[in-house]
């Protein structure tokens, strides 16, 4: 069975679709705002502000690596990164969700967004100046990563410096 069938949906337009029954059921599901207030432990609503403090320096991130990559990456002749599918939010639709839970699914998913979207941008700066592997095991490295030059191959690195140089001569 799979996904769609056993929820119940298909796809439009990138878009879950669910049937009506299904819709009902969730919403019938959906814990309610006051009970959900009521049944988080003190402990949560004193991390809050630590949380959504976060805020302040991703959107400092967000800003500063779009204006980064729109002046360097011009200047270097690479391919800009589109903002827009790291920024992936639909959970908040979901029915069984309440307010509060929409909210921090918003929450989460510009945040988890502008990690990625910086993840990428900063794999191609790499890839650009500096495509080195490093000597020890990289914990979950960028896709870019594999195709790096070997660590302490200095003809490798000699070869690749040579076509990142005709690539900014050529224009291209």
């Amino acid at each position: 069975m799979t996904q769609q069938e056993r929820f119940r949906s298909l796809r439009q337009n990138k878009r879950a679709i669910f049937d009506k029954a299904v819709l009902r059921y969730r919403l019938l599901r959906q814990t309610k705002f006051v009970k959900f207030f009521v049944e988080t432990r003190p402990l949560v609503y004193l991390s809050a502000p630590l949380i959504y403090a976060m805020i302040v320096p991703l959107l400092f991130l967000d800003v500063f690596f779009t204006v980064y990559q729109h002046i360097c990456f011009r200047i270097y002749r690479l391919k800009l990164v589109p903002r827009r599918p790291y920024m992936v939010a639909d959970r908040h639709k979901l029915a069984y969700l309440n307010v509060a839970q929409k909210f921090n699914c918003l929450y989460c998913s510009y945040c988890n967004g502008v990690i990625a979207y910086a993840r990428e941008i900063t794999a191609r700066t790499e890839d650009f100046w500096c495509p080195l592997k490093n000597s020890d095991d990289v914990h979950i490295p960028h896709h870019k990563y594999y195709e790096f030059v070997e660590y302490g191959d200095v003809d490798g690195f000699e070869h690749w410096r040579k076509e990142r140089d005709d690539h900014i001569a050529s224009g291209k």
